[in-house]
């Protein structure tokens, strides 16, 4: 009789050791997944915030100011994660280089990351956006 007692015991201590196995597994499992979910999630806001830096160059380059501003005036997070901020003005004003005056067109950027305020004209940006940068370890050509 002991034996099947001290059997019984046995079989019970591995059902219940299975179990806590099985809870352990189903646990991390769900650790993981949620994880992933989060890692999936940062994902797509990386993805969407280079989406917008993106246009923003192509825009640049382009010298289409109008279609920054539209886009920074209908999406809030396109005004957070872009490096500048376009303003439309009404006045026309003069840039002034050493030897000729040009006009500008309406337009005033001001850069998040280099603390400034500048008029720039469409025509600038367009024309010297292209060129070959060096960011960080890397050679990046503009075209």
């Amino acid at each position: 009789m002991k034996k099947e007692v001290v059997k019984k015991g046995y079989e019970l201590a591995q059902k219940e050791f299975k179990k806590k196995q099985i809870e352990k597994v189903k646990e991390i499992v769900m650790k993981t997944l949620e994880k992933l979910e989060d890692l999936k999630k940062q994902k797509r806001e990386i993805e969407e915030k280079i989406k917008i830096l993106k246009m923003d160059i192509e825009d640049l380059k382009q010298g289409r100011f109008d279609r920054i501003l539209e886009r920074q005036e209908k999406d809030k997070k396109a005004k957070e994660i872009s490096v500048v901020k376009i303003e439309k003005r009404d006045n026309n004003d003069y840039y002034f280089d050493s030897s000729f005056c040009y006009p500008t067109s309406g337009w005033t950027i001001t850069s998040t990351s280099l603390d400034t305020s500048i008029n720039i004209d469409p025509y600038i940006a367009k024309t010297y956006t292209v060129g070959t940068y060096e960011v960080g370890d890397k050679i990046i050509h503009l075209r």
